[in-house]
């Protein structure tokens, strides 16, 4: 049958995913200079969850990588020319394992933060490169911070379910949504200073957020059901609207104009 076709690509993507809660923020500073603050979590529920399922799916699967110093300093260069490693606190509570990691730029216009596997602080980089990084422009003097926010990549989620007609195997369904429950992936941008004006589609606080998902809402029998058919960004607007626990900025571009401090 052709559902057993989307069995590598859902494993590969509820391993790779399991037990995450990542979750990045970017403060920018009057000048162009600013903060990033990464923070990856195994989750303690994740990790036995995986432990659990190891049987299954073999080679390894129950054993995760620990996330180092080392890891986060490497990292560094993935956010762009001038990002430079700053420190790194390790995280061993009741909540998981992980680590906190903070990043100094001298100039948001030659940053750029990706949201893939690969893209990610400490992340994968045999998942692959990941798409265009979401950049960000801020003239001097000026008070309105832009961000451009990569196209969806249809193609992926059409990868995911190559044959629209077909009902995925529950039982597989089942595996991917057990493994990646409470997985967690973040993205939010502070500007510098009082938000006056924005067409971002989600603020908290004084946070701009791009991206926040809950991964196993993605691959709950109606979620799922949906992303193989999306093909244009309005399909795309009506999926997160109707999908709880997903919020993704799909404006090209954001403009926030904000009250220098």
């Amino acid at each position: 049958m052709k559902t057993f076709l989307m069995i590598p690509v859902l494993v590969a993507a509820a391993v790779s995913s399991a037990c995450l809660d990542v979750v990045t923020n970017v403060k920018v500073n009057a000048d162009g200079s600013g903060t990033l603050v990464a923070r990856m979590l195994y989750t303690r529920e994740g990790q036995q969850r995986l432990k659990d399922f190891a049987p299954l799916l073999g080679g390894g699967a129950g054993t995760l990588p620990k996330l180092t110093e080392a890891d986060a300093r490497n990292a560094a260069g993935r956010f762009g020319p001038g990002v430079t490693f700053v420190s790194a606190t390790p995280i061993n509570g009741t909540e998981g394992d992980g680590i906190e990691a903070t990043y100094a730029f001298k100039d948001v216009n030659e940053l750029g933060l990706g949201a893939s596997p690969a893209q990610l602080p400490m992340g994968d980089p045999s998942m692959g490169a990941g798409g265009p990084p979401i950049k960000f422009s801020l003239s001097k003097d000026s008070s309105v911070l832009r961000i451009q926010t990569p196209p969806p990549d249809f193609s992926a989620a059409a990868a995911l379910q190559p044959d629209s007609t077909l009902k995925p195997d529950e039982n597989l369904m089942s595996l991917v949504r057990n493994l990646i429950q409470g997985a967690h992936v973040a993205v939010s941008v502070e500007p510098p200073g009082a938000i006056v004006k924005t067409n971002a589609p989600y603020l908290e606080g004084t946070r701009i957020v791009l991206l926040d998902i809950q991964l196993d809402q993605l691959f709950s029998e109606a979620g799922f059901a949906r992303l193989g058919s999306l093909k244009t960004i309005d399909d795309m607007k009506a999926f997160v609207k109707d999908t709880p626990g997903v919020k993704i900025t799909l404006e090209p571009e954001i403009s926030v104009e904000f009250k220098p401090q």
